[in-house]
């Protein structure tokens, strides 16, 4: 079961690395990601998975984290072709819980090894650090909320929305699960989304967040949900 006393975090990297070997992006992983942590007294099981690497570029990404990253007390790095016509982000949350299970310490279960983990997309560029976790609730995935426009088959975010107009679809889509359409609040984007680029998860919420769900859509997709808590 969970236990309250673990020490340990997970770190999981997962997707393309974009931008990730550009050296300001990947020391503010290290300076507002994994340095936060170590001050807050937990010891860290790094995990990337990285997608649609060649191999010219699997060595500079292996050096990247195993020479600069070091203030992680373990690392595992892992590579994946990108699957055609296939959203790949499951399966890397999955291949990622996976590992988890045989780094750091101890084997076993993440649940019960780690008391949090922390995703992040590699190519993410981090402005500030991260929340203590110890001003978190361990009933709360935290995630970001995004206002996404599409056009022309690509998504946008429009950011630029007031705290009135989150509190507002905080209230109205509290209890409803999925998306929510944004317009009515008067946000000029289709539908407000949860971020799937970083989130931070205790370790009772570990299974439902990594592992993934039969979504009630006409393709049967495999997808995750979530609702605001």
């Amino acid at each position: 079961g969970f236990d309250s006393s673990v020490s340990d975090v997970a770190v999981c990297l997962t997707g393309r690395p974009r931008t990730f070997t550009n050296p300001r992006v990947w020391r503010s992983h290290v300076a507002h990601v994994l340095e936060p942590l170590r001050r807050d007294g937990y010891r860290i099981s790094l995990v990337a998975v990285f997608e649609g690497v060649s191999d010219d570029g699997r060595d500079g990404l292996r050096e990247i984290l195993q020479t600069h990253f070091q203030v992680a007390d373990f690392v595992k790095i892992d590579f994946m072709q990108p699957e055609k016509n296939s959203d790949n982000k499951y399966t890397r949350l999955e291949r990622c819980y996976e590992l988890l299970a045989r780094v750091g310490p101890t084997r076993g279960a993440p649940r019960n090894k780690y008391a949090w983990a922390v995703h992040v997309s590699p190519d993410l560029f981090f402005y500030g650090s991260m929340p203590s976790l110890h001003t978190l609730s361990t009933w709360h995935v935290y995630s970001r909320f995004r206002c996404m426009v599409p056009a022309n088959g690509w998504v946008f975010e429009d950011d630029m929305y007031s705290a009135e107009l989150h509190d507002s679809l905080w209230q109205r889509c509290g209890a409803i699960p999925g998306s929510c359409n944004c317009k009515q609040d008067g946000c000029e984007a289709h539908e407000l989304r949860v971020d799937d680029q970083a989130a931070v998860v205790p370790a009772r919420l570990m299974n439902v967040y990594f592992t993934r769900t039969t979504c009630a859509q006409p393709s049967n997709a495999k997808c995750l949900t979530a609702r605001l808590l």
